[in-house]
């Protein structure tokens, strides 16, 4: 965001225009800013936990398809695994929390044109959108170009597990007034 390419078709091809277009308005939130976050707002809190149960989910259901999934040790999910060893008997929610937060997270504040995201940290990440303070509606949507789809998101209860790092991607203008995409994951 900020730096990196826009995405067009030409001649039946998929092109990338090499400059850097404007700096958009987003909040990177570091990793230790997230844990304080969570530690602080149960909201918050409560979101995280919520996250991770979908990629957990998700990650299931692309491990019972067949999908390969990258692995580390032996295992698909290497700090989860270390993580539950570190803070063995605390609650499951403050393992999924903090597991949550051994990555930072990124709120896009407007629209951008069609891009990939630079991040390459995790195989895959989590994508919601929060409603805007004031907004009386702010569900938005994402449009996908090379599958042609556009998918509907509610704020505040749906999210998607996906890696926006080689899917180029388009949000919807609603995010300009009335919502802020959130996009991170836990490193596996």
């Amino acid at each position: 965001h900020g730096v990196g390419c826009v995405m067009y078709y030409l001649n039946g091809g998929l092109k990338f225009n090499p400059f850097n277009y404007g700096a958009l308005k987003m909040n990177r939130m570091s990793h230790e800013a997230k844990a304080e976050e969570a530690e602080r707002c149960a909201a918050y809190r409560n979101m995280l936990v919520k996250e991770s149960m979908y990629y957990l989910k998700v990650m299931a259901c692309l491990e019972q398809a067949g999908v390969p999934l990258r692995t580390s040790n032996g295992s698909a999910l290497p700090r989860l695994s270390a993580i539950m060893e570190k803070y063995s008997g605390r609650a499951v929610q403050d393992v999924l929390v903090q597991w949550m937060c051994n990555t930072g997270e990124m709120r896009n504040h407007q629209a951008t044109a069609c891009h990939v995201d630079v991040n390459r940290s995790h195989c895959m990440e989590i994508y919601s959108l929060i409603r805007r303070h004031g907004a009386t509606r702010g569900d938005g949507m994402l449009y996908l170009p090379l599958d042609n789809a556009c998918l509907s998101i509610k704020c505040n209860s749906e999210m998607i597990v996906c890696n926006l790092s080689v899917s180029p991607h388009v949000p919807d203008q609603s995010r300009n007034h009335s919502n802020i995409s959130k996009v991170h994951g836990p490193k596996p």
